[in-house]
This record gives structure tokens, sequence and C-alpha cells, in this order.
């Protein structure tokens, strides 16, 4: 069952509510949205998707092919990061073998074909792959809130990037070298 609609609907009332802006309660406002839409998904996901379809629409309109422009937009995006993490340590030979199997892989195809979470989710991952590489390459504090900030946009897209949480730790187990980084965490 896709929950296509249901992504779709919510970023709908997420545009809706920022274009006309009710002076009543955001809660009562969005109860009577549900009543005649009751796709609304809020709640049930991460808002990222959601407020970010919203903003686009804000821009380019709300409509089914608005929609389907911010996840072309998006496939764009990930596939650009893509190349800009895997090129630098390939031949091109081989950073067009793995975008053209990131483009075939049914996941891919599905995402550019349906208003869902998935290909932003895919974005911020490939980000955090940058980060990751970034803090073993040049460990210092920027690194670290980059892998930080990069895993806190993924999981305010969807919530199943919660499956990042061990991946920093098993790179600098198998990384083998000490890294020391202070957080300064009187920088927030």
């Amino acid at each position: 069952r896709s929950d296509e609609s249901s992504h779709f609907v919510t970023g709908r009332m997420i545009w809706e509510y920022l274009t006309t802006f009710p002076r009543e309660n955001p809660i009562s406002w969005a109860g009577q949205f549900y009543l005649h839409y009751p796709k609304v998904g809020l709640g049930h996901w991460p808002p990222g998707y959601h407020i970010a379809e919203a903003l686009w629409s804000l821009v380019f309109g709300s409509s089914r092919i608005s929609a389907m422009g911010l996840q072309w937009f998006v496939g764009v995006a990930a596939l650009t990061s893509l190349y800009m993490l895997v090129r630098p340590r390939f031949p091109l030979a081989v950073t067009s073998g793995v975008l053209f199997f990131a483009c075939a892989t049914p996941v891919f195809q599905q995402g550019m074909e349906q208003t869902m979470s998935d290909l932003s989710c895919l974005v911020c991952g490939v980000l955090f792959m940058h980060a990751m590489v970034r803090l073993l390459e040049r460990p210092n504090p920027f690194a670290s809130y980059f892998v930080l900030l990069a895993f806190m946009a993924a999981v305010v897209i969807k919530g199943t990037a919660v499956c990042l949480v061990p991946v920093p730790f098993v790179a600098l187990l198998a990384d083998k070298r000490r890294i020391r980084v202070r957080l300064g965490w009187h920088a927030f």
C-alpha cells in the first residue's frame, strides 16, 4: 500500500495553512482540514519532507505536476551529491557505473514517480556519507557538526534514518586511526 496520497495531502495542508494563514487556532484549523482530507499524516511521519513540499509549492504552486517537479529536483540533487562523493575517488567509468546503478534501482525509479520522502532521505544519506568521509580525512569540530547536521536532517525527513546511528562508530573503528575531536558544545 502506497502512502503517496498521505504525503501529498500533508504537504498540501501545510501549504494551505501558509498561504491562508488563518487567525484561528492551528490545531482546530488542522482538525477541520482533516475532516475534508482524512489522509493527513502529520505526526505519523517526521515533518521535514512535508515542510519542504509546502515551501516548494509556495514557489511553484500546489499541484501534482509541481510535486513531481520536486521529486525530479530531489532526484537530480541525490545523483549530483553521489557524483561529487564518488568522482574524486574513482575513475569516470566507475563513477558512471555507480550513477547508472543508482538510477536503475527500483527504489530510485519509484521515488521519481511518487510523492514520497524516500529521495529526500537519500540526499541526506549521501550528505551524511560526505560528512563521514570529511570526518575521517580531516577530523575537526566542523566535520563532526556536519555529520550531526546531516543525520538530523535525514531523521527529520524520514524516521528510518535512525539506522544511520552506528555508521560513525563503525567507520571510526574500521579506520583504525586515533581520531580526537573536541566538540565545543558552547557553539550551540
